[in-house]
């Protein structure tokens, strides 16, 4: 699929349900966030891979679909920011896989789970993970933030 057929797909198909990305590596935050516009039934999106997708992308996506189903395995970047994006606007998530998201904790992820009242499947393994990571919500701002570093 080249790029042009993808912007036409996601201006042209608002009763999208479920759309596979994995593996286009063109695939931009700007594309993801204007799929969440045009597409607001989209429950199921598969972005393996396609690497030059953020967190902010993700975040927006889920502010905007009624996520169920989410692969973002091989987005090297997204940091648990996008896991609590997640947890707060997506709480009729039944899976996700997050394999080699080395930057995303095992703690975000359960708190994920607990977000979505343990139905959640959840696939997450990565390489050489930093044992004994400590999370904490900053007051001012609202957001988790790793409290190991400070």
């Amino acid at each position: 699929m080249d790029i042009c057929t993808l912007d036409l797909i996601i201006s042209s198909c608002p009763s999208l349900e479920s759309l596979d990305l994995s593996g286009l590596s063109d695939v931009t935050d700007a594309m993801v966030m204007s799929l969440a516009d045009h597409a607001p039934r989209l429950s199921k999106v598969n972005l393996k891979s396609c690497k030059l997708v953020s967190d902010a992308a993700v975040c927006y996506l889920c502010s905007k679909c009624p996520l169920r189903s989410l692969c973002l395995s091989g987005l090297h970047t997204l940091t648990d920011k996008s896991i609590f994006c997640l947890a707060s606007s997506c709480p009729q998530m039944e899976e996700i896989y997050l394999n080699g998201c080395a930057c995303i904790s095992p703690v975000a992820v359960q708190y994920l789970r607990d977000c979505c009242l343990g139905r959640l499947y959840a696939s997450h393994s990565i390489p050489n993970a930093k044992p004994n990571q400590l999370m904490a919500k900053n007051l001012d701002t609202g957001e988790f933030c790793r409290a190991d570093l400070l």
